[in-house]
């Protein structure tokens, strides 16, 4: 037989088949295992994935980079030479000062202002003498005794023509005034003998004037803690009496216009006795001071304080000029007197 494939201009036989391998066949369990498989998903150009940062775990004073994953004891690092804060032992918090003088700082400012507040102050009086009388910062004194016979301004005080002009005079004709009964005063060298009355302060702190020309009241702070005292109880008894007078005196029903009791008060001198007497005997008292104090401005919470050494005496009467439409002085004379 002829082999056709070698015939010229014959046409070509179809190539022989070779036989298909056998076509595997899968398992019910493995077609189950494809089926729950889900597609991986391919995303273009995708960032590749950053390898994780290593963890940083403390080993002391030291901290030590672990890799990944690693789960067991760091190898300390070599300890450092350099000092470090840490390696100082750590006490309580350092003032720039000890506690203590901080403590005695606020304790010395507080006794100052208890000082400030309680203490007297040295008298800065021309003649040296010193008197310790108690200070309020920021309280008003109690007012003294204005003098004036309450008249408006412009107007005489007196209602008639006729008017006595002596103490003597008027003691004469109608005698003393009937509410001086308290006890007495005497000054030797001014030749003043007069009756004692009583006058109460009232909480506004304006003193009431005497009874007449003729008597010295006596001014009882009861009302106002801080000022005044009772004569001869240690205290700073507090006096005053007019220089002259132009009033009419209700107890006489007659006009005034003279000298009064302390007429001549300015003119005493620095150790003239001062005898008081309230029924149980004089007690006498040496003059100290003698100032003329101004009515506006003139310290007179030091004047009328309580808080004084050595049992006292202030006497205050007019001073100063003379307004005749106002009828008053712009200045007082004090007078302060020590016991003997």
């Amino acid at each position: 037989m002829r082999d056709e494939r070698t015939r010229p201009g014959a046409p070509p036989s179809a190539a022989p088949q070779r036989p298909r391998p056998p076509r595997p066949t899968l398992s019910e369990e493995e077609r189950t295992r494809l089926r729950r498989t889900r597609p991986i998903e391919v995303v273009a150009d995708a960032d590749p994935p950053r390898p994780a940062a290593p963890r940083r775990r403390p080993a002391g004073n030291l901290e030590v980079d672990m890799p990944p994953g690693h789960r067991g004891r760091p190898a300390a690092r070599p300890q450092s030479t350099r000092p470090r804060r840490d390696d100082t032992p750590r006490g309580p918090r350092r003032f720039p000062f000890p506690r203590s003088v901080w403590g005695l700082a606020a304790l010395g400012g507080a006794l100052l202002g208890i000082v400030f507040l309680v203490l007297a102050v040295l008298d800065p009086g021309g003649d040296g003498a010193s008197s310790s009388v108690s200070i309020r910062p920021g309280r008003r004194a109690p007012r003294v005794p204005a003098g004036a016979a309450g008249a408006a301004p412009g107007e005489s005080p007196l209602k008639s023509s006729n008017y006595v002009e002596s103490i003597e005079e008027l003691h004469r004709v109608f005698g003393e005034p009937p509410d001086a009964t308290f006890g007495r005063m005497r000054i030797p060298s001014l030749k003043v003998d007069a009756p004692l009355s009583v006058r109460a302060v009232p909480p506004d702190g304006q003193m009431p004037n005497p009874s007449g020309p003729d008597d010295v009241a006596y001014y009882d702070f009861s009302g106002l803690r801080g000022y005044g005292g009772f004569p001869t109880a240690g205290g700073n008894a507090v006096f005053a009496g007019h220089v002259d007078q132009a009033a009419h005196l209700d107890y006489a029903g007659v006009d005034y216009l003279g000298p009064g009791v302390f007429f001549r008060l300015r003119e005493i001198d620095r150790g003239d006795t001062i005898e008081v007497d309230l029924g149980n005997g004089p007690v006498t008292y040496k003059v100290r001071w003698v100032r003329e104090v101004a009515i506006e401005g003139g310290d007179w919470n030091t004047i009328l304080g309580s808080n004084v050494s050595i049992d006292s005496l202030t006497l205050i009467t007019c001073g100063g000029d003379y307004s005749t439409t106002a009828h008053a002085y712009t200045h007082r004379t004090v007078v302060r007197a020590e016991r003997a």
